[in-house]
């Protein structure tokens, strides 16, 4: 797990906090005051202020293949513009049919220009779970 963070002394989160087997990377230009408790937090010292270019960093200094990165708006935004995703998943929420939960995902990705096929679909009962590839832009 990697956090990304401006400021890393005032993460008082399970993942720092408590030990776990999975390793966890804090990514900030500053670095924390105090060691984590979680013996398996690493701090990261990124050099870059945007998001792609901290993701690029934390993925080549932890040598990851696969990287799942979970995020709000401004980072998938970042992400997207650089393509640097190849799945998204989006959970759709109090969707009371198929077609309404896929319309709100078709919206949701059009609107970061986002070019995907459907590869998994999840339900239980009003909460959908999408997975996408998504497709190469063309230019």
């Amino acid at each position: 797990m990697a956090i990304i963070t401006t400021q890393p002394n005032s993460l008082q989160i399970p993942a720092t906090e408590q030990n776990n087997a999975q390793p966890v990377y804090v990514c900030s230009k500053v670095a924390p005051e105090e060691p984590f408790r979680n013996t398996g937090a690493t701090w990261i010292e990124t050099a870059s202020d945007d998001m792609a270019g901290i993701v690029r960093e934390v993925i080549a200094r932890t040598d990851s293949s696969n990287t799942l990165i979970e995020s709000g708006l401004l980072t998938f935004g970042a992400l997207t513009s650089e393509d640097l995703l190849n799945e998204v998943c989006l959970t759709v929420t109090n969707a009371d049919s198929r077609e309404r939960a896929s319309q709100a995902c078709e919206n949701f990705l059009r609107a970061f220009d986002v070019a995907a096929e459907k590869i998994q679909l999840l339900n239980s009962g009003t909460t959908w779970l999408f997975r996408f590839r998504v497709l190469p832009q063309s230019l």
